[in-house]
C-alpha cells in the first residue's frame, strides 16, 4: 500500500530533522573530543614538567 503524498512529506521532514540532530550531536562530540585532548595534553605536559623539575632538583642535591 503506497504512502500518500502528505505522509511521504512528513516522513521526509522527520528524517531531515533527525539528520540535522545527528550532525549537531556529532559536532558537539568533536568539540568535546578536542577539549579532552587539550586537557590531557596540558596534564601530561604538567606531569612531564614536574618530573624534569624533580630530576633537576635531585641533580642539584647530588652536586652538593
Amino acid at each position: 500500500m503506497p504512502l500518500d503524498v502528505s505522509r511521504r512529506i512528513s516522513l521526509t521532514s522527520v528524517f531531515e530533522h533527525l539528520e540535522y540532530e545527528i550532525d549537531s550531536i556529532t559536532a558537539k562530540l568533536i568539540i568535546i573530543k578536542k577539549s579532552f585532548k587539550k586537557l590531557f595534553n596540558k596534564l601530561l605536559n604538567d606531569k612531564i614538567g614536574k618530573i624534569f623539575l624533580e630530576f633537576e632538583q635531585d641533580q642539584d642535591k647530588d652536586d652538593l
